[in-house]
């Protein structure tokens, strides 16, 4: 992979194309793949999902299970983790589950909930504002269906 000019591999769950294994942050998700793809390949790896104490990144990092970690979700809601992180000060980190109060419409629409919630708060970061923490997912829903019309509510084939 470095000779093709490869210089990092990022192993993560789902993408805003396909959130299927987008997870509920149970756990480094991705540890043991990253373990076996160090074995194959010399380029560093990242793994990014799952990891919400300090004790989990550093096991991760000291046993050689991933070079890098990616803390996309927790650093939305902590933007002062890497702070934190090196002062030794790092709380568990609990991300929330939204849920619209209505199963039959929360299954479709669950990974979406997830991303469009860390993507409003990410704008709102950017904007100098704080984040939002709604008790259910409809404000999101609403939010998203405004910004992006009734067809982001339709689950992607693929």
């Amino acid at each position: 992979m470095a000779k093709r000019g490869i210089d990092l591999i990022e192993i993560s769950g789902g993408s805003y194309e396909n959130p299927k294994m987008m997870g509920n942050g149970q756990g480094a998700t991705f540890i043991e793949y990253a373990r076996m793809a160090k074995q194959t390949v010399n380029t560093p790896i990242v793994v990014t999902g799952g990891f919400r104490t300090e004790e989990g990144i550093e096991a991760a990092l000291s046993n050689g299970d991933t070079d890098l970690i990616g803390l996309a979700r927790p650093l939305i809601l902590q933007p002062d983790l890497p702070e934190k992180l090196i002062n030794g000060q790092m709380q568990p980190i609990k991300l929330r589950h939204f849920s619209t109060g209505w199963s039959w419409l929360d299954h479709p629409v669950g990974s979406l909930i997830g991303l469009a919630y860390y993507e409003q708060q990410m704008a709102r970061l950017a904007n100098g504002k704080p984040i939002k923490q709604p008790r259910t997912a409809w404000p999101i829903l609403l939010k998203t269906v405004e910004e992006q019309g009734l067809q982001a509510l339709i689950p992607r084939r693929g």
